[in-house]
């Protein structure tokens, strides 16, 4: 079935191709989406071989560079060609069926090879990072994963190679490491030498008849069921969790591409690292729907902050879609005009991972007047649960405007005190969810998936509500709520209010140890370039618009005020909330 025009004419299908929102208005905070078009039982590399035979000279991946003669790229054909070679040398390398092989590589074009490869061998594909400490991390990630092999980049910064030739130096040296037993084979890619592993491009040479045969039969054995990956979450609250997901959940993906109105001739831009769940949502699009894929260095557009050349490259590329994380928006403000870009092309972005306040909406809007804006929700155990929609009526954009949007085909969403009980329709609480495509659970860790999915729920550690209409709107992350007193407070509505400042670019209030209340507020404010204003300056504009009290008779008014050049941030562009908790109550003097 062709998905993309099957949803089109679907006379259910209005609003977002996908699904028709709700006319009649919610009383309880409960809302079930049915499926526009039933989803199927094909494996991922089903749909990707349908992309190489209609299109194999197409670019399905393309890394681009501020420097043009930098840019790298792989055709669908060339990929089909490549994993089949690496997916026939690695079941030679004696990869079973469901052993779990690393992938620890940055944006390149041997990741779509590799995890294609991977695919093809039925494993489990477990894209894995560290913290650029000790390696340590790394170790306890293969262990967890019980790892029979890592396909590995060298890099090209010093202190990324010196880690990993520490990691991995004594298996390299003797094949065996008691501290990773079970890895049996390293598979090294750059430019870097790495004595003792297996050269990538060794791997990749074209196969015998017989390594094919091999390859065709394990092909065989894929399902919808099988693992597709498995995905570090952030670990922001601990130790990063390994979620598994399988081929069927890529079914929601054609759902995302028919609400974004993404077709094989559009070409999605993302600056995500591609083995994280937001940069690989690029990749499955790529290989199921036959879009391009474009990405970069990671490093332009966080470290750097450099949207000037993300902006070109935009242009260059002739994208026409992408995900623009909140930081990209915020630097992207601060430019004088985008006109000079030539962004015609550009007229459709998604943006996710925080909340996005009507403020910042407002002001991109004048930025990219010609492009239309869409927030989305999710995590990396859901996919996309929820996101706004790009061709809406009037009546429909000002519905979702500040929310994360209307839930995707297939989900059941509700919101639930702390007894689990829905709550009456508007009023905030846990936001839990259900899909047929969440992901299979913690990999070999029933307790902690146990914990988080309950009765086929899974808690996403946030709190929202959900309007009458249908709509979701995320008010704090679980972690995030500040406890002052004996009244729970959500950051957002302070920091609303603040970033109506003119000269306010971004603000992030926080809970800062206080011996009485327990905690106290403290907004942390970055101004706009060239502005000045002092704490008390914004102290007393608070003062000014906060004039309800919580039930504890308190003003939400923030007891401190720092005014800070940026916010530190996790190595995802989100901000690190946790060390700017630390640098709040240091500052505060608490």
């Amino acid at each position: 079935m062709d998905f993309q025009n099957a949803a089109v004419q679907n006379k259910n299908s209005t609003i977002g191709k996908d699904i028709t929102p709700i006319s009649k208005p919610l009383t309880t905070s409960y809302l079930k989406t049915e499926f526009s078009i039933e989803p199927t039982n094909e494996t991922i590399f089903d749909r990707f071989k349908r992309c190489v035979k209609s299109s194999p000279d197409k670019e399905a991946l393309v890394i681009a560079d501020v420097d043009p003669a930098k840019r790298q790229a792989v055709t669908f054909k060339d990929c089909d060609d490549l994993s089949d070679n690496l997916a026939a040398r690695l079941i030679k390398e004696g990869v079973g069926i469901k052993d779990a092989v690393a992938v620890l590589i940055p944006n390149c074009t041997e990741f779509i090879v590799s995890w294609m490869a991977l695919l093809k061998c039925h494993v489990y594909p477990a894209f894995v990072s560290f913290n650029m400490t000790n390696g340590d991390d790394l170790k306890y990630v293969l262990n967890e994963l019980k790892a029979v092999g890592i396909i590995l980049h060298t890099g090209v910064a010093d202190e990324y190679y010196g880690i990993i030739k520490s990691v991995f130096g004594k298996f390299l040296n003797s094949k065996h490491d008691p501290d990773i037993p079970n890895l049996k084979f390293l598979i090294a890619l750059g430019s870097r030498p790495f004595d003792g592993a297996i050269p990538y491009d060794d791997m990749i040479r074209r196969t015998t008849e017989l390594g094919r045969e091999a390859l065709q039969k394990r092909v065989a054995t894929v399902t919808a069921d099988s693992p597709c990956v498995i995905l570090q979450t952030s670990g922001s609250s601990g130790r990063p969790k390994l979620v598994v997901h399988r081929h069927f959940s890529s079914n929601g993906f054609l759902f995302v591409a028919a609400r974004y109105h993404l077709s094989k001739n559009d070409r999605y831009f993302c600056d995500r690292p591609l083995t994280w769940a937001g940069g690989f949502t690029g990749i499955i699009v790529a290989c199921i729907v036959g879009t391009t894929a474009v990405t970069i260095d990671t490093t332009i557009s966080v470290a750097k902050r450099d949207v000037n050349s993300i902006l070109k490259i935009i242009s260059r590329e002739k994208c026409t879609k992408g995900l623009m994380m909140p930081y990209m928006l915020y630097d992207m403000l601060e430019l004088p005009s985008v006109e000079k870009y030539n962004l015609e092309a550009f007229t459709k972005f998604l943006t996710a991972g925080q909340r996005i306040p009507r403020v910042l909406v407002e002001k991109i809007f004048k930025n990219l007047p010609k492009a239309s804006m869409v927030v989305a929700y999710g995590s990396t155990e859901m996919w996309w649960v929820s996101s706004q929609f790009h061709d809406a009526t009037p009546d429909i954009v000002e519905d979702q405007m500040e929310t994360i949007g209307y839930p995707f085909p297939g989900f059941e969403v509700k919101i639930t005190d702390e007894n689990d009980q829905v709550v009456p329709i508007g009023t905030p609480g846990n936001i839990k969810t259900k899909s047929q495509q969440m992901f299979i659970g913690y990999f070999n860790d029933e307790k902690k998936t146990n914990e988080k999915i309950k009765d086929g729920w899974f808690n996403m550690e946030d709190f929202g509500y959900i309007t009458e209409k249908g709509y979701l709107v995320f008010t704090s992350k679980k972690c995030d709520m500040i406890k002052r007193g004996t009244v729970l407070i959500a950051p957002g509505s302070i920091e609303n209010v603040i970033l109506d400042h003119p000269v306010v670019s971004k603000v992030i209030v926080v809970g800062v140890p206080d011996p009485r209340l327990y905690e106290e507020l403290c907004a942390c404010v970055v101004l706009h370039p060239g502005e000045s204003r002092t704490e008390r300056d914004i102290i007393d504009y608070c003062n000014e618009r906060f004039t309800e009290q919580t039930l504890d008779g308190l003003s939400l008014t923030p007891k401190f005020v720092i005014i800070m050049d940026d916010f530190p941030k996790l190595p995802n562009g989100k901000p690190d909330k946790i060390s700017l908790k630390m640098m709040a109550a240091e500052k505060c003097g608490i």
